[in-house]
C-alpha cells in the first residue's frame, strides 16, 4: 500500500512539473517518452506479475500522452496460427517471410490525451531449417499530423514462436494534439531478414 501511495505522489509531482513547461512538440515527446516509460515501469513493478506489466504499460502511455506524444508500449502478443498451420493453409513450405495481413486501430476517432490501440496481425517465419527457433519482431509507428509534422513512436522488440501473431500496442495521443486527420505508417521489422509496412488514418477530435 505504501508503494502505491508513493507512486501516486511521484506521478502527481512529475505531471505537475512538466505541465509548467513551455515546450515545443518535439521536447514534449521526449519528456513524455522518458517519464511515461519510467512511471509505467514503477507501477508495473509495484503491482507485480504479468498483470502489473500491462497495467503499468497503459499507465505509462497515458502519462506520456498527458505530457507529449509519449512512447508506444507492447501490451500483448498472441499466436493466432502456428507455423505448421500456416504452411498447411498456404500449401507450401516457408523459406522466410514477414507479412502484415491486417492492421486496425481502436478507436479510430480519439480525443487528445487518450490512448489508441494498434492491432497488427502478421506472419513471420524463418527458413525451414530454422523452424524451431523463436523470432524477434520490432514495431515502429510514424504519425503524420494534419500540418505535416512527423512523430516517430517505437514499441520495442517482441520475441515469440514462428507463425501468425496478433500484436497490440498502445499509442498515446498527446494532450496538445490538434484536431484533424492523421496518417500513421506502421512498420514491423523481422530481425535482419525483412520488414513490412501498412499505412492507415485516424482522427483526433476535441
Amino acid at each position: 500500500m505504501k508503494r502505491i501511495v508513493t507512486l501516486i505522489l511521484i506521478i502527481t509531482f512529475f505531471t505537475s512539473i512538466c505541465g509548467c513547461m513551455t515546450t515545443t512538440q518535439q521536447k514534449g515527446t521526449a519528456v513524455g517518452t522518458a517519464g511515461g516509460a519510467g512511471i509505467g515501469a514503477l507501477i508495473g513493478s509495484a503491482i507485480g506479475g504479468s498483470q502489473g506489466a500491462w497495467i503499468g504499460a497503459l499507465a505509462g502511455a497515458a502519462v506520456g500522452a498527458g505530457i507529449g506524444w509519449g512512447v508506444s508500449t507492447s501490451i500483448e502478443s498472441k499466436q493466432s496460427m502456428s507455423r505448421t498451420d500456416v504452411e498447411k493453409e498456404t500449401g507450401k513450405t516457408t523459406q522466410k517471410t514477414l507479412v502484415i495481413r491486417d492492421i486496425s486501430f481502436d478507436p479510430t476517432v480519439v480525443k487528445p490525451g487518450e490512448v489508441m490501440m494498434a492491432i497488427i496481425k502478421c506472419r513471420a517465419m524463418k527458413p525451414s531449417n530454422q523452424s524451431e527457433k523463436n523470432i524477434s519482431l520490432y514495431v515502429k509507428h510514424v504519425i503524420t499530423t494534419p500540418d505535416g509534422k512527423t512523430i516517430s513512436i517505437d514499441s520495442g522488440t517482441i520475441t515469440h514462436e514462428q507463425g501468425e501473431r496478433i500484436i497490440k500496442t498502445g499509442i498515446p495521443i498527446a494532450k496538445e494534439a490538434q484536431p484533424g486527420a492523421y496518417s500513421i505508417k506502421s512498420t514491423v521489422f523481422f530481425e535482419d531478414i525483412s520488414k513490412d509496412t501498412a499505412i492507415t488514418t485516424f482522427h483526433v477530435k476535441n
